[in-house]
């Protein structure tokens, strides 16, 4: 059985112009009770900014309980990283630990620095 996983964006930027990237569906490739293994793919980024200075992070709590996401404890055990090497670019949401939630949802925030 595979996990469910469902993400919301939340995009902030410290450049001084408002820019959009695109998000995919998450794609699970670990089952129920291992290590999570997803990856979130960057569609239509702009090519002005380079996805090697994208930072991906779980949003706040705050911003979980603002978008109406109940904000479980376990997901502040999940980590983000980028693959700007992958075509298109992948945000990878990994844990280290078994996941036993069979279904997460979750708030990310994708900030980009100056380009």
């Amino acid at each position: 059985m595979l996990i469910a996983a469902r993400a919301l964006f939340l995009l902030s930027f410290s450049c001084a112009t408002a820019t959009a990237v695109e998000l995919s569906e998450i794609s699970v490739t670990s089952r129920l009770n291992e290590p999570l293994q997803a990856s979130i793919s960057l569609e239509g980024s702009d090519p002005s900014i380079s996805t090697q200075s994208l930072v991906v992070a779980l949003a706040s709590a705050d911003a979980h309980v603002a978008a109406g996401i109940p904000f479980d404890k376990v997901l502040t055990r999940l980590i983000f990283t980028t693959d700007p090497v992958s075509d298109p670019p992948l945000v990878l949401v990994e844990t280290v630990n078994p996941v036993m939630t069979p279904f997460l949802r979750f708030l990310l925030r994708v900030e980009a620095g100056e380009h």
